[in-house]
């Protein structure tokens, strides 16, 4: 798949609205995909500042932080995702 790709059309949305909780999402996915993990969890958490009851980021910030080995922090991460699906 073009995940590169994706990541240069995530980019320039979000340079039009930096606010896009979709666009970063988004690229969040890509970035996993991509193994830029770290940059996963950056895109995951600003959007979790937009929309903070987001299940889907908060599941793909989990992945990205198991991925980079913090075990601890992706569990709370997976607990409000699944937390958030209860409510």
């Amino acid at each position: 798949k073009e995940y590169r790709g994706a990541l240069t059309d995530f980019n320039a949305a979000l340079r039009l609205k930096p606010a896009n909780p979709d666009a970063l999402y988004n690229r969040g996915m890509a970035r996993i995909q991509l193994r830029e993990y770290n940059a996963a969890i950056g895109d995951f958490t600003k959007a979790l500042r937009y929309r903070p009851d987001d299940k889907e980021a908060f599941f793909g910030r989990g992945v990205a932080k198991m991925e980079t080995g913090n075990f601890r922090s992706a569990l709370s991460d997976f607990t409000r995702a699944i937390e958030q699906d209860i409510n």
